[in-house]
């Protein structure tokens, strides 16, 4: 067995007990609905290193990764950023438990796209959510319903063009 299939193995029963205990402490399951701002935390805390804390499990049962002050613009894509900063295997950690983007992706960005961003949404299937011509689209949606989550990791030169990220289809 690798030793990233252990780490995964691990965490994911650390997180089937945090859930176990949630309920029977609190006699149903957590009620409590996670807001971007409480999983966003700062990365230089010395108490609190993004790359230690436990993903939340929301109401819904989507699994929320800490998400670094600089990509607290972006939903899914900043806890791909996130994790990658921390390395291999929190980013291999993800895989098993990371849905955001297989409910697309909205992104508004900031002005029309670079050509390199325009290039990245293409290959990720992002289309022009709005009436504008690609080169002064400011809104793009991927409708993908399948995605490796590791592809986002290409808009990274491009995160200052983007203003904010959201789910497409997110109840």
């Amino acid at each position: 067995m690798k030793r990233s299939d252990t780490i995964l193995i691990i965490s994911l029963a650390v997180l089937g007990v945090v859930v176990l205990i949630s309920f029977i402490t609190l006699g149903s399951w957590p009620r409590k609905t996670v807001s971007l701002p409480e999983v966003a935390v700062n990365k230089t805390s010395p108490e609190q290193s993004l790359c230690r804390l436990a993903p939340i499990v929301t109401e819904i049962g989507s699994v929320q990764y800490p998400v670094a002050e600089e990509y607290g613009h972006l939903r899914g894509t900043g806890m791909v950023l996130t994790a990658e900063d921390c390395g291999e295997s929190r980013l291999s950690g993800m895989s098993a438990n990371f849905s955001y983007l297989l409910m697309g992706g909205k992104f508004s960005l900031k002005s029309g796209p670079s050509s390199g961003l325009r290039k990245v949404f293409d290959s990720l299937g992002a289309v022009c959510s709005s009436a504008e011509k690609t080169e002064n689209c400011r809104q793009w949606e991927i409708n993908k319903t399948s995605i490796d989550y590791r592809e986002v990791l290409k808009l990274r030169p491009y995160i200052n063009e983007i203003e904010s990220e959201d789910c497409a289809w997110c109840g």
